[in-house]
């Protein structure tokens, strides 16, 4: 793949050609090392006061201006006109060889001026044309012909085209023209990025990323009228497509139809986090958001088993196993006595969201007993992951699903709706995800990082929050998630660098600028949740199941940046890994993006 600057395409721009050409090279075969700055503008030039170059690539081969032309090109009599969809004729002021020509030479004028001597300046410079829904080859036999890329070379490779146009300009130059080493062109793209390439801030280009992530895919759409007109349904789909907000939007319309609605999930920050986007509104029936265990306590607080139940729970027991049981047997035991006590049944529907952490048949009683016409005939949605976050928690009970299923209607999510593709694929290969959800909208690729003893991650750690702290990238867009507890000193180290804890009075200010610190959580307490920028930290094993699950979880929480940090054993399994799926990527490549 080709790295690209700026790494996303702009959403502003609406030129499908110029976006057709950026993914094309972006997802070129065979350029590693190579580089591609798009929208150089250059302010010196022979005839005008301005160059505008579309792509500028740096190659070993050399330094290419590429002119891109979306619709139509024709040329009559030595004239070019484009012509759009519509027909519309439009007659341009110069060819398209010569506009690319002249940000060739007005390229090469400012790169010779700040490289004398060095490589850069030696290099070979040619430009070329792609208009991908022309038939320049057909229509025109002049001498520039070879540079152009059009309809007909839509099945030969980025490389290909490059070493056509190199070979060209070579002939031209005499053959004139020094290779270029990958320091040269990083030093070029650092040059010509920070004086030619109108950057937006990091903060903009997460913004605009996120508003291509946030747009409602035609699936999701109709997953959601499926939820207004089913009476019981099952949503199950992977990370990050779209299930929260999914459910989110069918209790909302539940409880603004007037009834009464119960919105639970496991996670106590994830259930912070939708009470701060439900709360504000104001709904004909209700919404009641809580995270289980939580309800579970309010209920039994409320009943006659209070005492009883206060005798058997100790909230402040170290022991893990101990406590799991309490969480596993004790709640749902004493609320399901509570529940009993009801006069009748007190909401009218509700919805399950990261079902796969709740879902044992005795929870399930529980709640079918809060539920109008109970679990068989009531009100519900569930959305859940039946696959690559189970392992998280091994909270799901395999009959407690079949139970539901047999009771309501079930819908599968496929699209991935918040993570960049570069995200998402590597997610898939770092886990060996089951699911291979595909990702629409562009990033820049994922920064791995690796270390090597077991406390080490701290330095690796530090390194990336001075980088984003350089980028002047505000606290509420960052999250730091462990894959595993820290320990006190670890902690303490955390703090050194100026990180605070999550709380859920943190949660409301996640990806926004109001929240000034960077904060950290592991993975499990920040399932469910999400950030623009994520740092993923101490991943010690990508081989078991448990810890695929994490790094499945931690990693895809990322919707526009993410740096993981792993152990050096790690990373040589994930680039092993990579390695295997560049080498079946033609059969493969569909299915992971």
């Amino acid at each position: 793949m080709t790295k690209m600057i700026p790494e996303a395409f702009p959403s502003t721009v609406e030129s499908k050609a110029e976006k057709r050409i950026f993914k094309l090279i972006r997802d070129a075969r065979g350029t590693a090392g190579w580089v591609c700055l798009y929208s150089v503008v250059v302010h010196t030039h022979d005839r005008k006061r301005r160059a505008e170059i579309d792509f500028v690539l740096l190659t070993p081969q050399g330094i290419f201006a590429i002119e891109v032309k979306g619709g139509r090109l024709n040329c009559e009599n030595g004239v070019w006109h484009t012509i759009s969809a519509g027909n519309v004729k439009t007659r341009l002021k110069e060819s398209p060889f010569e506009q690319a020509s002249g940000g060739r030479f007005a390229l090469e004028k400012r790169v010779k001026e700040k490289f004398r001597g060095k490589p850069a300046s030696r290099a070979l410079f040619g430009y070329g044309v792609m208009a991908p829904y022309s038939h320049i080859h057909e229509q025109w036999a002049g001498d520039d012909q070879p540079l152009a890329y059009d309809s007909t070379d839509k099945n030969i490779s980025l490389v290909a085209y490059v070493e056509r146009i190199a070979a060209v300009h070579r002939k031209r130059a005499h053959g004139r023209g020094q290779r270029l080493k990958r320091a040269d062109i990083d030093e070029l793209a650092s040059f010509l990025a920070g004086n030619f390439v109108s950057m937006p801030s990091p903060e903009a280009i997460i913004g605009d990323i996120r508003d291509q992530l946030n747009e409602l895919t035609r699936e999701q759409s109709l997953v959601l009228e499926v939820l207004e007109d089913a009476e019981r349904v099952i949503v199950d789909g992977g990370a990050g497509t779209g299930k929260t907000l999914l459910a989110i939007e069918a209790a909302r319309r539940m409880a603004e139809d007037g009834k009464r609605v119960l919105f639970v999930c496991y996670n106590k920050l994830l259930a912070s986090r939708i009470r701060d986007r439900t709360e504000t509104t104001t709904y004909e029936g209700e919404l009641v958001v809580r995270n289980l265990h939580h309800h579970f306590h309010e209920l039994i607080g409320q009943s006659s088993f209070a005492s009883e139940f206060n005798e058997k729970y100790d909230p402040k027991e170290p022991d893990k196993d101990k406590v799991s049981a309490m969480y596993r047997d004790l709640f749902p035991e004493y609320a399901f006595y509570a529940a009993n006590e009801l006069h009748e049944p007190p909401f009218d529907a509700i919805v399950i969201d990261e079902a796969q952490d709740l879902l044992t048949s005795s929870n399930l009683e529980v709640l079918g007993q809060l539920l109008r016409g109970g679990l068989e005939s009531g009100r519900w949605c569930v959305f859940l992951d039946s696959q690559d976050q189970v392992e998280l928690y091994k909270k799901m009970d395999k009959a407690a699903l079949d139970f539901l299923r047999a009771h309501g209607d079930r819908q599968r999510l496929t699209l991935n709706c918040r993570n960049t593709r570069p995200i998402a694929r590597d997610t898939v290969l770092v886990s060996k995800a089951k699911r291979r959800a595909r990702a629409r909208v562009d990033g820049r690729p994922v920064d791995f990082r690796a270390y090597k003893k077991r406390d080490h991650w701290i330095g690796q750690l530090k390194r990336v929050v001075d980088e984003l702290r350089t980028e002047s990238i505000a606290g509420g867009y960052v999250s730091v998630l462990l894959a595993n507890a820290p320990t006190r000193n670890e902690v303490r180290e955390l703090e050194a660098i100026g990180l605070v804890q999550l709380t859920e009075s943190d949660v409301p200010s996640l990806g926004t600028p109001t929240l000034q610190q960077i904060t950290w959580s592991t993975v499990h307490s920040f399932k469910g949740l999400e950030n623009d920028v994520v740092v993923l930290v101490g991943v010690r094993d990508i081989e078991k199941d448990r810890h695929r699950s994490v790094s499945y979880v931690g990693m895809s929480r990322a919707r526009t940046r993410l740096h993981v940090v792993l152990t050096e054993g790690c990373e040589k399994t994930r680039r092993k890994r990579l390695r295997e799926h560049v080498e079946k990527r033609d059969s493969d490549v569909g299915m992971l993006l």
